[in-house]
C-alpha cells in the first residue's frame, strides 16, 4: 500500500489558569507522521528531527499509540512509520502528544476509520502517559482542533470547546528544554483555598469564553495563581519577557504547558502582533538564548490527512 502523510498540530496546555484541563491546538507548528501497512508489528523506518528522538517502537509516541490502534482494531497487520518532527521536546508545545496523535490517526486511516475520535484520544493519551504522564489536554486539542476541556483523564472524557475568531497567539519558544515531569515536581503539593477558587474561576471563564466566542472574557480570565509563579523561575528573563510583551501592547501572557514557550496574546492587526514578537525576541537575546517564534491562530482542524 503506498504511504500516507499525517499532520498534527502542536497545543497550547493548561491556557493560563486550567492546569492539566485546558488546551488549545495552534496553526502552523506541528509534527508530520507518514505511514503505510505492513506485514505485522510496528516499526520506524525514518526520524527527520533537529533533536534526540527515540526511533525504538517501544519509546516513541507515534509508534507506541500506532500499537494502541492495532489492539483496538485487533491486530489486523502492522504499520511502517516515517516520524518528521516539528517540535522539539520539552518545549511546551505537546511535542509528543503529536506524534501521539499523528501515529494513532495514520493507523486508523490506513485500516478503514473504524475508531471514533474519542478511542483516538485514548490511545494517544495512552502513549503520552508512557513518557510523560497521564495527561489529555494536549492529544485530544492536537486530534481534536480548537481547544478542548478534559473533563476526566481515567476514562478519558473531552468536552470540545470551540474557538475565539479574533484570538492571535505570539509565541516564542526559548532553546531550553523543560520536561514535564520535572517541572511538575516543582509544585506545591497543596494549594490554598483562596488559589483553588481563583484558578476555578478563571478556568470556568476561560473554557466558557471559548464557548461562546468572546475575546474579552478570554484575555480578562489568564491569570494562574498556582503554576505560573513557580515554574517561571525555569525560564530565564521571564518577568521582562511578559512585561515588554504586556508593554507592547498584548491583552495577555502565560507559559505554555510547563514551559518555556511563552504565549501572548492579542486581536491587533498582524503589524501590531509583530511588533509585540520582536519586543519578546529582544528580551530573550538579553539572556543569549536561541529561539524559535511566530505569529499564529487556532487550528481548528486537528490532526488530519495532508
Amino acid at each position: 500500500m503506498n504511504w500516507i502523510k499525517v499532520f498534527a498540530p502542536a497545543t497550547v496546555a493548561n491556557v493560563g489558569p486550567g492546569f492539566d484541563v485546558l488546551g488549545v491546538a495552534i496553526e502552523s507548528w506541528g509534527d508530520t507522521v507518514e505511514a503505510r501497512r505492513s506485514d505485522s508489528g510496528v516499526s520506524i523506518s525514518e526520524i527527520v528531527s533537529d533533536y534526540p528522538i527515540p526511533k525504538s517502537p517501544e519509546a516513541n509516541t507515534a509508534s507506541i499509540a500506532t500499537i494502541e490502534v492495532l489492539r483496538e482494531l485487533g491486530n489486523p497487520g502492522g504499520v511502517e512509520l516515517r516520524i518528521k518532527k516539528g517540535l522539539p521536546p520539552g518545549s511546551g508545545l505537546g511535542s509528543s502528544a503529536a506524534s501521539a496523535a499523528g501515529g494513532a490517526f495514520a493507523c486508523n486511516y490506513l485500516y478503514g476509520n473504524k475508531l471514533t475520535s474519542q478511542q483516538l484520544i485514548d490511545a494517544a493519551t495512552n502513549a503520552e502517559e508512557s513518557v510523560s504522564g497521564r495527561y489529555a489536554d494536549n492529544t485530544s486539542a492536537a486530534i481534536l482542533g480548537s481547544a478542548v476541556l478534559v473533563k476526566s483523564v481515567s476514562p478519558v472524557e473531552i468536552i470540545r470547546l470551540g474557538s475565539i475568531n479574533e484570538l492571535k497567539l505570539i509565541v516564542v519558544t526559548p532553546q531550553i528544554k523543560v520536561l514535564t515531569k520535572e517541572a511538575r515536581a516543582t509544585l506545591p503539593e497543596k494549594i490554598a483555598l483562596k488559589d483553588t477558587v481563583k484558578a476555578m474561576a478563571n478556568t470556568s471563564a476561560v473554557a466558557t469564553a471559548f464557548l461562546k466566542d468572546d475575546y474579552n472574557l478570554f484575555v480578562n480570565s489568564l491569570e494562574d495563581v498556582i503554576s505560573e509563579p513557580i515554574r517561571k523561575k525555569l525560564i530565564p528573563g521571564y518577568d521582562r519577557i511578559k512585561k515588554a510583551a504586556i508593554y507592547s501592547g498584548a491583552d495577555g501572557f502565560i507559559i505554555s504547558g510547563s514551559g518555556p514557550t511563552l504565549c501572548a496574546f492579542s486581536n491587533k492587526p498582524k503589524e501590531k502582533c509583530e511588533s509585540i514578537l520582536k519586543a519578546m525576541e529582544s528580551e530573550i537575546e538579553n539572556t543569549g538564548l536561541s529561539y524559535q517564534s511566530m505569529v499564529t491562530g487556532i487550528d481548528r482542524k486537528g490532526t488530519r490527512l495532508i
